[in-house]
């Protein structure tokens, strides 16, 4: 419920998670944000739930102390690579689908599972 919680208030302040990423969080263009800087913008933006939970669930590793827009979603990183900021992502843009957070499990790119979001999905049912 966080992961959705996040991605709907992202959503409801910009048109795609890529411009979400490149405006609200990430405005510098580093392409990473390690966990102070993280829980400072998700907290600016007027996220209500745990800013700390929350990146804990985004990095794709135990050990990994940042998280990128691939984190976030793998097919909006594509997009910003293409240059296509209003692309429909694996979780959608304004006027996208709203899905539960449970169907984008098995979904990474292309179809294909996407383990590292799996198991950051998989953890919401625990919140």
């Amino acid at each position: 419920q966080t992961l959705w919680n996040f991605r709907e208030l992202l959503l409801s302040k910009y048109d795609s998670l890529v411009v979400a990423w490149q405006q609200g969080l990430d405005p510098r263009r580093i392409n990473r944000l390690e966990e102070p800087e993280f829980c400072k913008r998700v907290e600016a933006l007027g996220f209500d739930g745990n800013a700390n939970l929350l990146f804990k669930y985004l990095r794709s590793g135990p050990h990994k102390m940042y998280v990128t827009l691939s984190d976030l979603d793998a097919r909006a990183v594509q997009a910003y690579y293409r240059g296509d900021q209003m692309a429909m992502t694996m979780r959608g843009t304004k006027a996208g689908p709203h899905e539960s957070p449970r169907s984008w499990v098995g979904r990474g790119v292309g179809g294909s599972p996407d383990s590292k979001s799996d198991a950051a999905f998989r953890d919401t049912r625990l919140t």
